[in-house]
């Protein structure tokens, strides 16, 4: 059977009750924004969130998305060669083997040192942060293929060395960190690794509110991404 992809090159927004598509694609920089109250139904095929070097789709989920068909969704990575991204799982279910061959690393609060993962089943648990170096010659694209992160998530900060806590965009979409809930224990502040800073990258960071002279004048956090917290109060 043909499959007919919907190509959505705007934003766009489902607020019906019910919509149905046999497939959608959306491109790079554009959104599909599923409304509280409103379904949408894949029937035959995948929903296709796009990602390349001009920057990626995004995916608001406040309703239900529902695959009566065969399909699923495929959440696209855009990544350039020969540099350490930091990354971050926008599916409920993937693991470490996607990125076989790859090298991936996570993070331990209380040495502040990156570990390499070598098993393939390691969960990519949700809000959790990874570094990944692509082998690639070129600049490729990885795709998370599953059931997308949606609804509200929360994790648990530690303060067993000096707080710096590695965590991830849960959503396969912008987050604005103005409108997060901060505890009140952490710093207003994240850290992001831009890759495409000087020869081998360098962290910006983002203050809330804007602050003074941060180098990241935007609060929107990218997605397929991750940030570094830091909870600086070792009694908390």
């Amino acid at each position: 059977m043909k499959i007919k992809y919907i190509l959505l090159v705007i934003m766009f927004s489902v607020a019906y009750n019910f919509l149905s598509a046999q497939a959608l694609k959306v491109e790079p920089n554009t959104s599909l924004r599923v409304e509280s109250g409103a379904t949408l139904d894949l029937t035959g095929g995948n929903l296709v969130i796009e990602s390349d070097a001009s920057g990626d789709a995004s995916l608001v989920d406040y309703g239900n998305i529902t695959y009566s068909g065969s399909g699923q969704a495929n959440v696209e990575c855009y990544l350039t060669e020969g540099q350490w991204h930091l990354i971050s799982s926008p599916v409920s279910n993937a693991v470490s083997g996607m990125f076989l061959g790859d090298y991936l690393q996570h993070h331990n609060e209380s040495a502040n040192l990156w570990t390499f993962i070598t098993p393939t089943t390691l969960p990519l648990d949700i809000m959790k942060g990874f570094a990944l170096w692509s082998v690639e010659p070129a600049p490729s694209t990885e795709v998370f293929t599953g059931i997308t992160n949606a609804g509200p998530q929360s994790r648990i900060f530690t303060q067993n060395g000096d707080g710096w806590n590695f965590m991830e965009n849960p959503y396969p979409s912008a987050i604005d960190w103005d409108e997060v809930t901060i505890p009140a224990q952490l710093n207003g502040a994240f850290w992001l690794w831009d890759p495409t800073i000087g020869t081998s990258g360098d962290y910006v960071f983002y203050i809330t509110g804007g602050g003074i002279a941060t180098p990241l004048r935007s609060s929107f956090h990218r997605d397929r991404v991750s940030l570094y917290e830091q909870l600086p109060d070792p009694e908390t």
